[in-house]
């Protein structure tokens, strides 16, 4: 036999020419797909406000400018008074059949939307209020025009 090659049981004290192969574990499963993330809350597609969230509000706050023109414009005040009136109840029901709609699929409304459907709130109740004393003045003012009228 020559020399320098292994003989397994012999007694030449030579290591064997490879060292045995360690045990290899299953590779590991594979990672679960990419799902993105949940959008933020809010109307429209991607999270952001719907057209009618954007709406609501800006009736709300164009509502909410004209409401003190009810009481500075006397006779004239029933215009800007009445027009408040008209967006203050439109920011106010759009408001509310908008987060019935946002509940219905399971989202939280948009804050633009809670927002406008507030103000719209407090424009309707102003405006009414506004109109209602406006129009108390100008007929108690009619009636003293009246009376004084009658008297001469």
């Amino acid at each position: 036999m020559p020399e320098g090659t292994f003989v397994p049981g012999g007694t030449n004290n030579q290591s064997p020419p490879f060292p045995p192969f360690p045990q290899i574990p299953p590779p590991p499963y594979p990672p679960p797909p990419y799902l993105p993330p949940p959008g933020p809350p809010g109307g429209g597609a991607g999270g952001g406000p719907s057209g009618m969230d954007i709406a609501v509000f800006i009736c709300g706050v164009v509502g909410l400018v004209m409401t003190p023109g009810t009481c500075c414009c006397s006779v004239f005040g029933f215009l800007p008074g009445f027009l408040a009136l008209m967006l203050g109840l439109f920011a106010l029901i759009a408001g509310l059949r908008q987060r019935r709609i946002c509940r219905e699929e399971g989202r939280e409304p948009h804050g633009l939307l809670t927002a406008g459907w507030i103000i719209g709130l407090v424009v309707t109740i102003l405006s009414a209020i506004f109109l209602a004393i406006l129009t108390f003045v100008i007929t108690m003012y009619g009636l003293a025009t009246l009376g004084a009228l009658s008297s001469l």
